[in-house]
């Protein structure tokens, strides 16, 4: 079954927004682009040893 990246990062922000909004001191402070980067990168880098991305 092939995943939609597209539509796997935007399902991963929303889950980041609802973990940001269950604390108080981040609740409402909106992601940067920057951020957003940040996070589709660390989710879609190649692990080690070949294994698969978390979006792949």
């Amino acid at each position: 079954m092939e995943v939609d990246k597209i539509k796997g990062f935007d399902y991963m922000l929303q889950l980041f927004e609802e973990w940001r909004d269950s604390h108080a001191e981040l609740k409402n402070e909106p992601f940067s682009k920057l951020k957003a980067m940040k996070l589709l990168f660390l989710a879609a880098a190649p692990k080690k040893d070949g294994g698969d991305d978390l979006l792949g």
